[in-house]
């Protein structure tokens, strides 16, 4: 299960005890448990959807011997929670800021870690001993690459330890990342987090592209982290932006239930809100968009790309879950019955009609798509090579364009791509040969205006 689990403990000095169980699984209840003198510290969603901690002896575990403990802020939820033995460390998770805040045990004062960054990623890294005055935690974001940072908690002092090596094509002054809202029709407000050269905003406007990813689903979000691999597209002038859709879990257990099961086509609406949104405000051009996603990210591709075709100029599918009706009434295959928590059990006839009315397979129409590259491997335990085959031909016979439509197999990989060192980056070099080719004569046409507006 995706939204359950159950812990087992044995005591080090009684093993003849065996283990024993805390809690036994029941639906969407997930916890952890950490242990320190006598007491365990339960991480848990039992009452709240955006965790809490409970407090309970090493005799005394059963749920209703849990004590509340500690509670989020209202707006907030909590990420972790790390023990020490003079200190509490919480992470809080504030409009998509995680804000770990370290807890006095003496005094219960409070203070917050401070990071240079605006717009960051920020987690507790290993902390293994109770009996420590330093915090290890990490720190990246789209402008910077990851460091790892040991902090004194007690004189508030910060040494950095180990800071990501990036070469040659990685220079951060020259780039601008921000994020902004757009409220939606249901009042929702969806979060956008964009990385871009300011020398590029003053483009004339048909030249301005983007590259927009995204996942939604699961409760896992597409974090703001650093990618080495974007900083090409952003020299090219491409805006990079990471609409946080719902479906995914930047906004908490909310956001991914507004996103799931009946509430799935959000997933695919906000994207495409955000993609207007984005050519009104100026950042991108109507029909100059690159939109890329993976697996579940696969599926919300090729939905948008039925829905809304015209705003795109290429859609990057890599190993899509497009055939949504086979796989999911199909109970024979080991991942689908899980999968039921996530988009809802095809035996019910309403889960069937709702996930029929976007499934991407059997909503292909006859009109224009854009350029169209999908990927798959042979290999691929979790979504089967045939579903992206299918998709492709059938778009094929179906739609009324001459546009690109690669359909590129690995004859040897799985979901996760190739298994060799460097698989990953030939991969990658196929997808942008793809988006510089189409954008080729934009590029030129916009290399030789600014070489003449120089010579002037």
């Amino acid at each position: 299960s995706s939204n359950t689990n159950e812990i087992h403990f044995m005591a080090i000095k009684s093993p003849e005890k065996g283990f024993e169980m805390m809690v036994p699984r029941q639906g969407n209840h997930e916890y952890s448990v950490t242990y320190c003198k006598n007491y365990f510290y339960v991480f848990s969603n039992i009452t709240n959807p955006d965790f809490e901690v409970f407090k309970c002896t090493e005799s005394l575990f059963a749920l209703n011997d849990w004590k509340p403990f500690m509670k989020p802020k209202k707006g907030t939820r909590l990420t972790s929670f790390v023990i020490f033995d003079d200190f509490w460390v919480i992470g809080e998770m504030e409009n998509m800021d995680n804000r770990p805040k370290i807890v006095s045990k003496e005094t219960g004062k409070t203070k917050y870690i401070k990071v240079k960054e605006r717009i960051h990623n920020i987690s507790t890294g290993y902390n293994p001993k109770f009996d420590s005055d330093t915090l290890c935690y990490l720190t990246s974001s789209m402008k910077s690459p990851s460091e790892v940072w040991n902090y004194n908690m007690l004189t508030g002092e910060q040494r950095l330890v180990k800071k990501q090596e990036v070469k040659n094509i990685f220079r951060s002054t020259w780039m601008k990342q921000k994020r902004i809202w757009l409220e939606v029709l249901d009042g929702t407000k969806i979060p956008i987090t964009i990385l871009y050269n300011p020398d590029s905003s003053n483009k004339r406007n048909k030249y301005k592209r983007m590259f927009m990813t995204s996942y939604g689903s699961y409760g896992n979000g597409s974090e703001p982290g650093f990618n080495r691999n974007i900083y090409s597209l952003v020299n090219r002038g491409f805006v990079y932006a990471i609409p946080h859709v719902r479906g995914g879990g930047e906004l908490g257990q909310k956001w991914h239930d507004g996103g799931k099961m009946m509430n799935k086509k959000n997933t695919f609406t906000d994207f495409i809100d955000c993609a207007e949104f984005l050519i009104e405000e100026g950042y991108v051009a109507k029909g100059n968009i690159v939109a890329q996603g993976g697996s579940a990210g696969g599926l919300l591709m090729c939905a948008i790309a039925n829905m809304r075709p015209d705003l795109f100029k290429l859609i990057i599918a890599d190993v899509p879950f497009v055939d949504e009706m086979n796989m999911m009434l199909d109970d024979k295959l080991p991942l689908t019955t899980i999968e039921y928590e996530e988009w809802g059990n095809p035996n019910e006839k309403k889960a069937f009609k709702y996930m029929l009315s976007y499934s991407p397979y059997n909503n292909i129409r006859t009109q224009d798509y854009p350029h169209m590259l999908f990927t798959t491997g042979v290999n691929d335990t979790r979504v089967g090579y045939w579903e992206p085959a299918k998709m492709v031909a059938k778009l094929r016979q179906t739609k009324t364009d001459n546009n690109l439509l690669l359909l590129k197999t690995n004859m040897s990989a799985g979901h996760s791509g190739g298994s060799r060192r460097f698989d990953y980056m030939k991969d990658l070099a196929y997808k942008y040969a793809v988006i510089f080719d189409i954008f080729a004569n934009d590029i030129a046409e916009e290399a030789s205006e600014k070489m003449k507006a120089d010579n002037k």
